[in-house]
């Protein structure tokens, strides 16, 4: 009897999946590419018994700028037995002095967490140690953890949160080797990094949205297409690579679609819909749409805001009448709760993220705020600043913005991170739009100038 499943990569590695299986049954895994193409099948036979392994752990190995909040995890090959997953078995110290914190085997036994009774200490060591866990059958770890990450540095002035540079275009998105994409004043698509240009379109003829760390554009160009039999320009969502441009297509019945969204599995959304050719009135029978491995498909809400390197999409609809965001993965919904995600008239929603933790951060009447399991935490303004806009969040949940003060400049790019709020150093008005887990920003001063920030590094 053969049973099939589908695993998807996860921090570059496969969380463990059950598959019923006996002495001697043959499991073969085969890899496929983000082209769809699948590589050579790698066969392995199971063994009567295995010990366990450690898969991952969250944050990474030498992991810099992690948030102070942090709740540590470990995720093991098989479950464990959970009378030996203890304080003495899995800990975090710092200076060689234990972390008081509780630890938390999850469910099905497959990971724990770590979770320090108060936050940790800014711009500090930490080292992660499990040894001596038992499976399920009582075997041992097959190698002891040893692993450590280094707490954000928490600035105190403007000068100490970071330095900034000009941009040659509006950048839209920035990847996590610092690469940008933007469009120059005269519809000129561009990549950037450290003032090296790859020009990808001329004019206006493609709007690069977002990229991966691949280099895999996604945006939107003109198309050819027809509305009650009358022929309109409309547009299509296109996908860039090494100079390659290609139609990504619309669903069926539909002349419209634009890409905003890629991960670094290549999972492309955005949305497909019907255009009378008016920009203004876009698009009847509105889909989001999720692309993978080339084929199309809808997706059971009208609107995309993201998805990460998880697969989880944000998305959004109406129910009775009322505004709602959910995360939503291989056919699952979750809608976020607490705050304005509970209310029962339209929301305000403003702005929304995610990042690959599904830590969200949005903006509800100029009022920005971080979610987490059902948590809001509103985030806290500058002295003299009353409302702020929260616009992207990483992966150490640093959430970048800007706020509106009393004083000029009235209007001021920030970085918030560990309970606190920082600006950025700017001459002038200033807006942070996208944060990479480098903590490279790209923004805006004086409305017009493109900027790129860089944190200064956890020290």
């Amino acid at each position: 009897q053969r049973t099939r499943i589908s695993i998807r990569i996860v921090d570059g590695g496969f969380d463990p999946v059950a598959i019923h299986a006996e002495t001697g049954d043959e499991l073969k895994l085969v890899l496929t590419s983000i082209s769809g193409a699948s590589l050579a099948p790698v066969a392995i036979k199971v063994p009567p018994r295995r010990p366990p392994k450690v898969v991952r752990t969250s944050p990474s190995k030498g992991r810099i700028d992690v948030a102070l909040s942090i709740h540590v995890e470990v995720v093991f090959s098989e479950p464990l037995n959970r009378s030996t997953v203890t304080s003495a078995s899995l800990s975090l110290s710092h200076a060689g002095v234990i972390v008081p914190a509780t630890i938390d085997l999850s469910a099905n036994g497959l990971s724990a967490n770590v979770v320090p009774d108060e936050p940790l200490q800014p711009g500090q060591d930490y080292t992660l140690v499990a040894d001596g866990v038992q499976d399920l059958d009582g075997d041992i770890l097959d190698d002891s953890l040893v692993t450590s990450f280094v707490t954000a540095f928490m600035p105190t002035s403007p000068a100490q949160v970071g330095s900034f540079r000009n941009l040659p275009m509006t950048a839209m998105a920035i990847n996590e080797d610092g690469v940008v994409v933007g469009q120059t004043n005269d519809g000129e698509t561009l990549l950037w990094k450290a003032s090296v240009i790859t020009r990808i379109s001329r004019n206006r003829s493609f709007n690069g949205a977002a990229l991966n760390d691949a280099l895999v554009v996604v945006g939107a160009g003109p198309a050819q297409e027809t509305f009650n039999g009358q022929g309109i320009i409309s547009g299509h969502a296109v996908k860039w690579k090494d100079g390659t441009f290609t139609d990504l297509g619309t669903l069926p019945g539909h002349n419209y679609s634009q890409a905003g969204y890629i991960n670094d599995a290549g999972d492309i959304v955005g949305l497909s819909g019907i255009s009378n050719g008016d920009a203004a009135d876009c698009c009847d029978d509105q889909h989001a749409v999720l692309w993978r491995n080339g084929q199309i498909a809808a997706l059971p809400f009208p609107w995309a805001y993201g998805i990460n390197d998880r697969g989880e999409i944000l998305g959004g609809l109406l129910v009775n009448g009322v505004w709602k965001v959910l995360i939503w993965r291989d056919g699952v919904s979750t809608f976020p709760t607490g705050g304005c995600f509970d209310s029962t008239v339209p929301s305000g929603l403003s702005t929304i993220a995610m990042n690959n933790l599904g830590q969200i951060t949005a903006t509800c009447g100029n009022k920005p705020f971080f979610w987490e399991n059902g948590e809001i935490t509103m985030l806290p303004m500058p002295p003299g600043c009353i409302e702020g806009i929260s616009e992207d969040i990483d992966d150490a949940a640093r959430i970048v913005g800007y706020v509106y003060c009393q004083e000029a400049p009235t209007t001021r790019a920030v970085v918030w991170m560990n309970g606190s709020v920082f600006q950025l150093p700017a001459s002038g008005q200033s807006v942070a739009r996208k944060i990479n887990n480098r903590g490279e920003i790209i923004g805006l001063v004086n409305h017009v100038e493109p900027v790129l920030w860089v944190l200064t590094p956890a020290q």
